[in-house]
């Protein structure tokens, strides 16, 4: 039920819930998202929230990063009230943009909510509540931003209320900066006020504030049990800071960037960007001025010489101002932002080696930790990228040029294949292997290490199958020596290659790496990715859309189908489920435009072979020489990999035939 509000204005939620909940996984589990934990006995995270936000919002979006999780909340949707349902939207994080984490998924948001008010939180504090956020936009008044600070001087990054309207033209600046952090929206605004938490409310306050970072935090916060109706915030002690000319400075900067070429530098723009940065510093911009040295001396760094005067002369400009900004934000005793502020510059120390700034800062920011009371995050970081730059840091390189080498060999002898289309297919089914092993709570490596390389011996003695030997084979052969030179250990290289050859030994049902490339493989031909890596391969053939359709699509047809059941991995059944009728709906469609234009009619017709396999064949209701229909015989043979069946089309009026075949799926049983 969606209650009256203190606020005289419609108010948009944003629900953040596209991590990957890292530090709440563990070992040997399947993968879990923490918006689905349960925290009663009638409601998740998502749903506690969801009706956090209703009681005041006529909106509520959902932020999420893939579509798994769009699948899913949906179906949690549907069991709430239709009052709640209709205000309800999901969306997906902006991929495009270069900032990552909470970052991307608050800029992302922006620009989804239509109402001017809006209010933030992540999806897994449990104990969060209306009240809250009604004081967040009762504080609002006519600033960019209200956000919660506590005595020590943190704040809470991804709880606050703000005016849309006010922060939208920041965004471009933040979302297409990797190095960018979700508070940094707070030192762009031109206005913040700082709603202070009560003194004597503050710990009752540390336990409403609580996220779920853990199993063992989960398990300690079920037990809890909060009061949820009063105030927490001391709102005498309002803290306003307004900074007026940030939005000139803003709109300089902005224009700076969208007039250069930045990957082409020039003295012009070096010259111009410098201009800039004295220019807000002379206004007290700090955080502008220091922003935009940062980034051109990431830019120029990799041409000029670290050691030349003039980039050490712009690095301490920068980090002076970073500095300045930090002790702008410990005056008003904004401790956490003051520490983002140093460690901005500090990072500029460590990238142009500047000694002296790294241990001055360094102490610098060991002491506002410690006021904040601020740790480490113990966990393991589970990201694709530093997962290998930790434990194999050259090998997504090593891996890509043995594979380009072996299909540029391949295409001097034919011109079929453009080169890194094989490449393409590797490193998606690696990524996809990645997720699944994830997801099922395996160590990531070697499944990743093996899907990326399993068809690295397709084009050995640049041809395709050159001998007798299975490609596996000469597959596993490459990783032998690859990860030999890369220092992998002997029993993880000989896990890779099992893996690897298990695709053609028949060793799938035994070891859960097989299982896994083998569902990553699959899937990589499924769902809006697979339809186009299927057109992507008929272009590189040189084959045409109608010649497509009558050559490969039954294939296709096939293969989507019985998906969902030739899956390994509870994982892969349920990415296939709903990948399959992406693609069947797909090609449904384009059959049934290319009839309404007139431009061919086709059926598709199941047939039942041998061992009950399911076959989808798509025919040409007429022959194209004499309108006679076709008439199909089907048979089996072995392949060098798989059984295969053959489809003979042929018509009898006027001896127009031919012939299609492929592998059959592996083990699909007809429904009854």
């Amino acid at each position: 039920m969606i209650h009256h509000n203190s606020v005289d204005k419609p108010v948009s939620g944003i629900i953040l819930s596209g991590g990957f909940s890292n530090r709440f996984q563990q070992a040997g589990t399947r993968w879990q998202d923490k918006a689905l934990l349960p925290v009663s006995k009638d409601e998740s995270l998502l749903e506690n929230t969801i009706n956090i936000l209703a009681e005041f919002c006529t909106e509520i979006v959902i932020m999420t990063s893939n579509l798994n999780q769009q699948f899913e909340y949906l179906e949690i949707i549907k069991k709430l009230p239709i009052t709640i349902q209709n205000i309800i939207r999901i969306e997906m994080d902006d991929l495009n943009l270069l900032c990552k984490g909470p970052s991307r998924g608050l800029l992302s948001a922006i620009n989804h909510v239509n109402n001017e008010l809006v209010v933030i939180t992540p999806v897994d504090v449990p104990f969060i509540y209306s009240k809250i956020f009604l004081d967040l936009l009762d504080n609002l008044a006519d600033s960019s931003i209200c956000v919660p600070l506590w005595p020590s001087g943190k704040i809470e990054p991804l709880i606050f209320a703000f005016n849309k309207n006010k922060i939208q033209a920041q965004v471009p600046l933040l979302a297409y900066n990797e190095y960018s952090r979700a508070d940094d929206i707070f030192r762009l605004a031109s206005s913040i006020n700082f709603l202070p938490i009560d003194l004597q409310k503050v710990e009752i306050a540390e336990k409403i504030f609580t996220s779920i970072n853990n199993p063992q935090e989960y398990k300690q916060i079920r037990k809890l049990t909060i009061t949820k109706n009063e105030s927490l915030f001391d709102k005498s002690k309002l803290i306003t800071i307004n900074r007026l000319e940030h939005k000139k400075s803003l709109t300089e900067l902005l224009d700076y960037f969208n007039q250069n070429n930045f990957l082409k530098l020039t003295d012009r723009i070096i010259t111009e960007g410098i201009n800039y940065s004295k220019k807000f510093s002379e206004k007290n911009d700090y955080y502008y001025a220091g922003y935009i040295l940062a980034f051109l001396l990431r830019s120029i760094i990799k041409n000029i010489d670290k050691t030349q005067t003039k980039i050490e002369e712009l690095a301490n400009i920068c980090i002076y101002n970073f500095s300045s900004e930090a002790q702008n934000w410990e005056n008003h005793n904004v401790k956490f932002l003051a520490l983002h502020a140093y460690l901005d510059g500090y990072s500029i120390s460590k990238l142009i080696v500047l000694d002296d700034h790294q241990k001055s800062l360094q102490n610098k920011i060991i002491k506002l930790r410690e006021d904040l009371q601020l740790k480490e995050k113990q966990h393991n970081d589970l990201s694709f990228n530093s997962m290998f730059k930790k434990r194999l840091p050259n090998f997504i390189e090593k891996a890509k040029q043995i594979i380009r080498d072996a299909e540029t060999a391949f295409n001097e002898q034919s011109s079929n294949f453009e080169t890194d289309f094989l490449w393409d297919h590797s490193y998606r089914v690696g990524r996809i292997a990645y997720y699944i092993a994830s997801h099922e709570g395996i160590d990531p490596f070697i499944p990743t290490i093996a899907a990326i390389l399993h068809d690295a011996g397709k084009f050995v003695l640049g041809q395709y199958h050159a001998d007798d030997i299975s490609e596996e084979k000469h597959s596993s052969s490459i990783a032998e020596k690859l990860l030999s030179e890369e220092g992998l250990t002997k029993s993880e290289i000989k896990e890779v290659q099992e893996a690897i050859t298990g695709l053609y030994v028949d060793q799938i049902p035994n070891n859960i790496a097989c299982k896994v490339i083998y569902d990553a493989d699959r899937l990589d031909k499924l769902g809006v990715l697979g339809i186009a890596n299927y057109f992507t391969k008929m272009t590189l053939r040189g084959t045409n859309l109608s010649s497509s359709i009558i050559r490969s699509l039954s294939r296709e047809l096939t293969y989507a189908t019985s998906a969902p059941k030739t899956m390994l991995t509870i994982t892969g059944k349920k990415l296939a489920e709903r990948r399959a009728n992406q693609t069947l709906n797909y090609f449904k469609e384009l059959l049934m435009e290319l009839q309404f234009y007139g431009l061919g009619k086709y059926y598709v017709k199941e047939f039942t072979i041998k061992d009950n396999q399911i076959i989808q064949l798509v025919i040409p209701e007429k022959c194209p020489k004499c309108k006679s229909k076709f008439v199909i015989s089907l048979n089996t043979k072995t392949g060098l990999k798989c059984e295969k069946v053959i489809a003979n089309y042929e018509c009898l009026k006027c001896d127009n035939r031919y012939s299609i075949e492929f592998c059959l799926p592996l083990i699909i049983t007809k429904k009854d």
